[in-house]
């Protein structure tokens, strides 16, 4: 009997594991980054990626990083090809604190994240579409100084090295994963509830 019992608590133990882990893991999407000079007449290059938790994000809506709202787990930027010579790779601790700032902004209309977020309305206008600065929306990071090297918002959806060459946002692509099927999700789900149901029933008898 008490193995029993062993059993139905470990059972309805990993049910709930299982299901905080899957649900924690839905809630990160992760995103190619590019940008191109092209638009501004250089040939300077950006590539990254950024992991988003949505679960923080103001969608639709507007939502700086901060201690409260840390909607970026992750981040990282490679410039090549710039004239200047700033090239190199930045991350997070480029653009938080002493200043520095990220921001998403998704206008009036929620974006689908899992697809490319570029060309998708933010408004109601016609021009309102993410990835132009004249329309709704706008996405943006500000260096907070501690690498000299590193490029900066210009404004909504263009960054600027030091030397002034701009580079525009061309891609914001959702990185397509391995997330748990909803009849995993189910499945865990329903185990830990007949657990919990079980022992319920047995405290009863007991």
């Amino acid at each position: 009997m008490v193995g029993n019992r062993m059993i139905v608590r470990g059972a309805a133990l990993l049910g709930l594991i299982l299901g905080l882990s899957a649900r924690a893991e839905a809630s990160l999407i992760t995103f190619d980054l590019s940008y191109s000079g092209d638009s501004y007449g250089n040939s300077a290059t950006g590539r990254g990626t950024i992991t988003l938790d949505t679960g923080s994000l103001h969608n639709p809506g507007h939502t700086d990083y901060s201690l409260t709202t840390p909607f970026v787990k992750a981040f990282s930027l490679t410039i090549s090809g710039a004239a200047s010579g700033s090239n190199g790779t930045f991350d997070l601790a480029d653009y938080i604190d002493n200043g520095g700032s990220i921001y998403l902004d998704t206008g009036t209309k929620a974006l689908n994240l899992s697809r490319e977020l570029i060309g998708q309305s933010t408004g109601n206008q016609s021009y309102d579409y993410f990835g132009t600065f004249s329309g709704a929306g706008g996405f943006g990071f500000t260096s907070n100084g501690y690498d000299s090297a590193a490029p900066t918002e210009a404004y909504s959806y263009t960054i600027v090295d030091p030397s002034g060459e701009q580079l525009l946002l061309t891609n914001f692509t959702p990185i397509v994963t391995s997330v748990p099927e909803p009849s995993t999700l189910a499945g865990a789900g329903m185990l830990a509830l007949c657990g919990l149901a079980y022992l319920r029933r047995r405290s009863r008898v007991d």
